[in-house]
């Protein structure tokens, strides 16, 4: 063992006797590792893990190599938490020739990026979605599921190079974006480049509008009110099915969740989405009656004509 591995051993124990990791691969003690708290900021199960290696270890990595990035990135799953790495995959004196191809390789996707998206990569996306919305879960036999098991691991390894063949190119234009209107105009104010991008829409804004307009719902009409106001989020839904009113209101919900209902509160596969759970689209609604009046389109209007 050499030295920075008995160094890294050393800190690891002295640091934090109960955290006993156990390094997978030869060189996992020589990484610098880092909770990711964004993505994954609770426990993982196992289950996770295996996402976490398909999201870095295949699309994050598969991109890189495409991109002639001289990166490469590890995840594991330590003592229940995720953990990843990023770290230079050649030598220092190779970074700049290195660079220099890099360069030559993501410059095409910056400037071709939204026709990229519009004529291959988004069709792509589509196409597996709609595949997997109309698989019959519940009618598929096991051997079945098994199949569409393999199947849905090899596609959601295909989106994960999709993610990052947009994700580097779309991060680093950002980058270029920001430092162009800073040797123009300086920096003073950190925001203000981000603010001409501004105003334009996606799904999750989308999706938030629309839950905005069923809280205005349950504001108009008096029963759902006095049931979103007197009942604890997790029996609204009991309630509601109790009053024609409540069960009208639960169709426009399903129509939301048919819509939006494929994600959820937090990254992993442990927590189901909300189509399967809607108890926290209930708290958001809830949440949302207790709010001011706003209008949100004029909202979004007035971040277009500033932009």
């Amino acid at each position: 063992m050499n030295q920075a591995t008995t160094q890294g051993a050393a800190v690891a124990t002295s640091a934090a006797p109960e955290f006993a990791a156990v390094w997978e691969r030869p060189d996992d003690d020589r990484r610098f590792w880092e909770r990711d708290r964004m993505h994954f900021p609770e426990q993982i199960t196992v289950l996770d893990d295996v996402l976490v290696r398909l999201i870095f270890e295949h699309g994050f990595n598969w991109a890189a190599e495409q991109y002639a990035l001289p990166v490469r990135a590890a995840g594991r799953r330590f003592s229940t938490y995720m953990y990843q790495s990023m770290a230079p995959c050649i030598p220092p004196e190779q970074m700049e020739a290195q660079g220099k191809l890099a360069e030559e390789r993501v410059n095409p996707a910056i400037v071709n990026i939204g026709e990229l998206w519009e004529r291959e990569w988004f069709p792509e996306v589509r196409c597996y979605l709609a595949d997997w919305q109309s698989y019959d879960l519940a009618g598929a036999s096991l051997p079945d599921l098994l199949d569409h098991l393999d199947e849905a691991i090899g596609r959601g390894k295909r989106l994960w190079e999709i993610h990052f063949l947009l994700a580097f190119p779309m991060l680093l234009a950002l980058s270029l974006f920001d430092d162009f209107y800073r040797d123009l105009f300086g920096d003073e104010d950190a925001f203000q480049a981000f603010r001409l991008l501004q105003g334009f829409d996606n799904k999750t804004l989308e999706s938030n509008r629309a839950l905005w307009r069923l809280s205005r719902r349950v504001l108009a009409e008096p029963r759902l009110r006095q049931v979103f106001e007197g009942v604890p989020v997790p029996e609204i839904v009991p309630a509601l099915e109790q009053t024609t009113e409540g069960r009208v209101f639960l169709t426009e919900l399903r129509t939301f969740l048919v819509e939006f209902g494929r994600r959820g509160d937090s990254w992993g596969l442990r927590l189901p989405g909300w189509i399967e759970d809607p108890t926290s689209v209930i708290r958001h609604i809830k949440d949302y009656t207790a709010q001011p009046e706003r209008d949100l389109d004029a909202e979004r209007a007035a971040l277009v004509a500033e932009r």
